[in-house]
């Protein structure tokens, strides 16, 4: 038998083996073609799938003798007629075929088109992302809307959901579209989201790609992805790193921490508070500028200042004992497990409000996945490094952080999504429900340091990311890869 690492070695296949059969006349008697990528679809208990090919197969196909390239050929044919006949699968190129179910509306000259998908609280799926990432690209003056009218949710439900569509797919689009806004901010064009109710995972990360963020007092910013197994990503780290409040974007990630609109705005992750009553009259207004002329983008900020509560008018609840918490205790280079301590200590140190605020923290700290809360202090930690090494960040700064970040968040998901804890986090709190998830490790028994030591959160080079470089990224040419379908 002998093995050879094929790579792309043909249509619909990559990152795959091929193990050629061969007889004592060392005449080709048959392939097996492995997929160490065949899980991507996440319902798949088994994350390899292979698929064989024998003699019999070959004959009357190609000629008596054939070459090991053409054997293997055949055999990854076979493989992915395999893949796509997959019940699941199939189900995905079936939607994907539907016409979407998103309502498009035209409202003025300026055209805003609304995504929605009320029966999902608007959980952004591939086909969302998808579509989300092409408007943002286009070169006319169209406004996007994603959520919905009323009090409404905004986030990346589609990758929890163990039948729902292919991971690679999702992020792809996810992180595409969330670059595509960055690029656009870079280039100068004013992007502006709107967080009005629930706005985690997804939802956040294309938020905070754009640069006026506005909230209300019905708005939840969250980053709860700790509580399933996996880390929070869309290049969240890199937007906690730029926070002006130091440790509040690790305890978001690290506690699933909900911040309302008021929080939002006094941490920094959103740039105005405005009346969610005053949220239509104040689209109409946007929708009326004349965005042909250069003065529109001052008009816009303009027009938000007047329309927004200042934070001394609101309590924010972020006092100064909660700040000195913050900074003190979710800090960088520490290990998950002495942050966990830090807080379970904390008790004769602050007084009865604060120690409420910090038990709930910890409450949800405790229920996140041990392994991933280490990813994440890694993935914090080289953000913090990478804006550090920058004396005087620019616009062109934040974009090419943002990309490295979403590079390492891509690597990191794709080992993680891989591993038993995703799956027992889906288990405990979307299928059984049952709030009790059985993580492969815990804090006090996990080495930092062996996760420590993995490269693809430490380092953006890694070449795992579906658009390959952190250049090619940021250049915005990617979004015609990212159309595609990775792998079937």
């Amino acid at each position: 038998m002998i093995w050879s690492d094929m790579g792309l070695i043909c249509e619909g296949v990559s990152d795959g083996f091929a193990s050629l059969h061969v007889g004592h006349d060392g005449k080709i008697l048959g392939a097996t073609i492995v997929g160490p990528n065949a899980g991507d679809h996440i319902s798949e208990v088994t994350l390899c799938m292979q698929h064989d090919i024998t003699a019999d197969e070959l004959a009357g196909t190609i000629h008596p003798y054939p070459t090991a390239a053409e054997v293997v050929r055949q055999a990854a044919q076979a493989y992915v007629r395999s893949r796509i006949f997959q019940p699941s699968n199939q189900e995905l190129l079936r939607r994907m075929s539907e016409p979407c179910e998103f309502i498009h509306s035209e409202l003025s000259e300026s055209g805003l088109r609304t995504l929605r998908r009320p029966k999902a609280l608007n959980a952004c799926d591939a086909l969302m992302a998808k579509a989300i990432g092409e408007a943002a690209s286009a070169d006319s003056k169209q406004s996007s809307d994603a959520g919905a009218p009323g009090k409404a949710a905004f986030c990346a439900g589609g990758d929890e959901e163990p039948h729902s569509s292919l991971p690679k797919l999702q992020l792809g689009h996810e992180y595409g579209a969330v670059a595509t806004l960055s690029r656009k901010r870079q280039e100068g064009v004013p992007v502006i989201a709107f967080m009005d109710g629930i706005t985690m995972g997804f939802g956040l990360g294309l938020a905070c790609a754009a640069e006026f963020r506005v909230v209300t007092e019905r708005s939840l910013l969250a980053m709860p992805e700790c509580a399933i197994g996996i880390s929070p990503d869309v290049g969240f780290s890199a937007m906690a790193a730029a926070l002006p409040v130091p440790g509040l974007g690790r305890c978001m990630a690290l506690s699933g921490w909900r911040l309302t609109g008021p929080e939002a705005l006094a941490a920094g992750l959103a740039t105005h508070l405005v009346p969610w009553k005053g949220l239509g009259a104040l689209k109409e207004k946007l929708l009326r500028l004349n965005w042909e002329e250069e003065a529109s983008k001052l008009q816009l900020a303009q027009i938000l200042r007047e329309e927004s509560l200042s934070l001394d008018s609101v309590d924010s609840g972020l006092n100064d004992t909660i700040l000195k918490v913050l900074s003190q205790t979710f800090t960088p280079s520490t290990s998950a497990k002495e942050i966990r301590d830090r807080m379970r200590s904390a008790d004769s140190e602050v007084d009865a409000d604060v120690k409420s605020w910090l038990d709930q923290r910890l409450s949800g700290f405790e229920k996140g996945c041990p392994m991933t809360q280490e990813v994440v202090q890694c993935l914090m930690d080289q953000a913090d490094r990478e804006l550090q090494l920058r004396e005087a960040p620019r616009e062109s700064d934040r974009h090419e952080l943002l990309c490295r970040a979403l590079e390492r968040d891509y690597a990191t998901l794709m080992r993680l999504l891989r591993a038993g804890d995703f799956y027992e986090g889906v288990r405990a709190a979307l299928i059984d429900k049952d709030g009790a998830p059985q993580w492969m490790a815990d804090l006090d028994s996990l080495d930092p340091s062996e996760v420590r030591n993995e490269q693809a959160w430490r380092d953006s080079s890694t070449g795992h990311a579906p658009w390959g470089s952190c250049a090619r990224l940021s250049n915005g040419k990617n979004l015609e890869v990212l159309k595609r379908v990775p792998e079937l």
